[in-house]
């Protein structure tokens, strides 16, 4: 099995573990200041190699190599560019997406910060054109890529008959601390970079929303056509220059238990 194919199981030789647990083991220390200079230089000499070896590639290579260097190259003009972001966040592994429960399904879902849900939606048949939709659609191209195996396992069920459609969806329920809100209106600029300024909350509005932060949130199980909600204790991550960097973890408040605590005199 490939590299980029591979996917993630929940590891469970410790039954006292949580997914949380283990995404957070996934986690790579921010870089130090101190070694900047260094740091960069070797940016600048893996950029040079990386983009000798994209002129070197010859067409029955294909186009993903292609890709695989222009986006590595990106990244490394990104890092050149702005070196202090990566001493600002740890880098959470993008691996962390394709982790995977007993039945198959995804073990996080990544809540937009404009929606209390997220699902992922499959229709197709051997009469029928593919249909995909979902919140899923949404994301960056290469976080979406991590749920594409969820896609196949079901184009293959529906290769097999006349109409077959499936959706999964959890839903976020919980309340997030004042302080957690007021780390994601610090953080904004660092993950929607070149925007116009506005004001706090309108930056989530509408489908087309580009911020790039996400609630990273355990579901332990998922149900077919039917809403589960999700897990406490979420991940606060950032998507910038094709990585995910981790922001803040919180253990969020229950809605029943905060409607009774706002609301009891």
């Amino acid at each position: 099995m490939s590299e980029e194919n591979a996917l993630v199981k929940v590891d469970k030789s410790s039954r006292r573990e949580t997914a949380i647990e283990q995404a957070k083991r996934m986690v790579e220390a921010c870089f130090l200041k101190e070694n900047r200079e260094e740091r960069v230089q070797g940016y600048h000499l893996k950029l040079k190699e990386a983009e000798e070896e994209l002129k070197s590639l010859l067409p029955i290579e294909g186009q993903v190599v292609k890709g695989i260097l222009e986006r590595k190259i990106r990244r490394l003009k990104y890092r050149i560019a702005d070196p202090e972001f990566e001493e600002r966040y740890p880098l959470l592994s993008m691996e962390v997406l394709k982790m995977r429960n007993a039945e198959g399904f995804p073990v996080f879902a990544p809540f937009f910060l404009d929606c209390q849900t997220f699902s992922l939606y499959f229709s197709g048949g051997r009469a029928y054109r593919d249909e995909r939709g979902g919140e899923v659609m949404r994301l960056p191209s290469d976080m979406r890529a991590m749920y594409q195996d969820i896609f196949a396992k079901w184009k293959k069920e529906a290769n097999s008959v006349h109409y077959f459609s499936a959706k999964i969806t959890a839903q976020f329920s919980g309340v997030i601390p004042q302080a957690v809100r007021k780390r994601i209106e610090q953080v904004l600029p660092d993950f929607q970079p070149g925007k116009k300024k506005v004001s706090f909350w309108n930056r989530f509005a509408g489908p087309q929303s580009t911020l790039n932060i996400f609630l990273l949130a355990e579901v332990r199980r998922w149900e077919v056509d039917k809403v589960v909600i999700q897990n406490p204790d979420p991940l606060v991550v950032g998507y910038r220059y094709g990585e995910l960097r981790l922001i803040d973890h919180f253990d969020e408040t229950p809605m029943e238990e905060y409607i009774r605590r706002e609301f009891t005199l």
